[in-house]
């Protein structure tokens, strides 16, 4: 029984870590395609792990999680697919519907962890370790290489894992690897900075120079949300659980390299941050064309629907744009929207809890990582859905919140 109970947690753990690798270096799902193979080979491993009495430890689903799952995963994304086929389906030629929808499944993931009781931080830890490293060996790569920099993009391009690009902030201009899934490696960055912070001796270094290395892994992706997550995340974690003379510490130290950037690099600053500069210009004409949608009251309450494309003064013809929260108002309607903004919202409450402390960096890093997707266009993908599987499997099992449980056979230790 040991060995056949070895057998399968290593099968769910190595189809975990698996479908971490494809989620993160095959966003699109275009390299081997394994993604929801993958997902359903967890989903079936844990639950051989449950029922076919694998241990000997009472096991109890969080009913609160379950709920969760249910309504994000599957409830909201139906009913607005049924809204776009009752009212729009006759006035729509192209229709991204069902891939968004899939996404939203993956959001479900909780549910596995759960019934397993996964030790998840870890393992997407070193696979966002290995993100960090191979943007940082790319971007130097491509410095200064144009003809490089055309080959690797132009290998590449068609997997939609990896873009090159050159930019120019008033007298700074460089290249840059830009990974879509970078916005994940605040996780990575929060796990290890969080584990230096218990830490100590060579622990503490080993975790420190990790910590570090997917900072400036996130920082080398060269967007401006990427180089202020990878500054803000450790500071953050730090800042929370310290005495009142770390904290001001590290607010000094905020102000200080604040206040030397303004002075040496006004200029780049200035132009970062200008409503001139090509980004920001994008997102100003995106902007304006939600607010031309949103003249329409029925698509303000109701929306147009998920995956329904739309037109755009910047982009012609699409159905998402960076500015990922309008474009669900878009989609959802503020009936939608405002239920989903919540539920997305409610695990941060796990922040006033002082009972699960010791897992405040993940509520932290969400936070951010929520910030970050105000101008990131793939928060409703598999990976930033498997962002919230995590923040929701951490935030209900926990002792002191399995209160209303659905019972099940067996489990094992709880998480971590």
């Amino acid at each position: 029984m040991t060995d056949r109970k070895s057998i399968w947690r290593w099968l769910f753990d190595f189809s975990l870590f698996a479908l971490m690798l494809t989620i993160v270096f095959d966003p699109a799902d275009l390299i081997v395609r394994a993604k929801v193979p993958l997902f359903c080979l967890v989903w079936l491993f844990a639950i051989l792990i449950v029922f076919f009495d694998l241990d000997s430890h009472e096991v109890s689903l969080p009913l609160g999680l379950t709920l969760y799952a249910f309504t994000f995963a599957l409830l909201l994304p139906l009913l607005s697919l049924t809204s776009f086929y009752l009212f729009q389906s006759g006035s729509v030629e192209v229709f991204e519907g069902v891939q968004v929808a899939k996404a939203f499944l993956f959001s479900s993931l909780c549910i596995p962890l759960s019934l397993v009781r996964a030790r998840v931080m870890a393992p997407m830890a070193y696979v966002l370790t290995a993100l960090a490293c191979t943007a940082i060996v790319l971007t130097i790569m491509v410095t200064d290489n144009t003809a490089l920099s055309y080959q690797l993009w132009s290998m590449f391009v068609k997997y939609k894992n990896v873009s090159y690009t050159n930019r120019t902030y008033g007298p700074l201009s460089y290249e840059s690897a830009y990974f879509p899934t970078a916005p994940l490696l605040i996780i990575s960055i929060a796990y290890f900075t969080e584990q230096a912070r218990r830490s100590s001796g060579f622990a503490r270094k080993k975790f420190i120079c990790l910590a570090a290395l997917n900072a400036i892994g996130m920082i080398v992706e060269g967007t401006r949300n990427c180089i202020l997550a990878g500054l803000l995340t450790p500071a953050l974690v730090v800042w929370w659980h310290g005495n009142r003379r770390q904290k001001t510490a590290i607010a000094i130290s905020a102000l200080a390299l604040t206040s030397v950037v303004l002075i040496f690099a006004r200029t780049v600053v200035a132009e970062m941050f200008s409503l001139e500069e090509h980004g920001n210009l994008i997102r100003m004409i995106d902007f304006r064309d939600y607010m031309r949608i949103f003249s329409d009251p029925w698509v303000l309450m109701f929306g147009q629907g998920i995956g329904t494309y739309f037109n755009t003064s910047a982009y012609g013809r699409t159905y998402f744009t960076e500015l990922m929260y309008l474009n669900a108002i878009r989609e959802w309607g503020l009936v939608g929207a405002i239920p989903l903004f919540l539920i997305m919202l409610y695990p941060l409450t796990a922040l006033r809890d002082h009972r699960v402390k010791e897992r405040h960096y993940i509520f932290l890093a969400y936070l951010v990582y929520l910030g970050t997707c105000i101008s990131d266009p793939f928060l409703f993908a598999s990976g930033g859905m498997c962002v919230f599987a995590i923040v929701v499997y951490h935030f209900y099992v926990v002792e002191s919140r399995a209160i209303d449980v659905i019972p099940l056979r067996s489990t094992v230790s709880a998480a971590s």
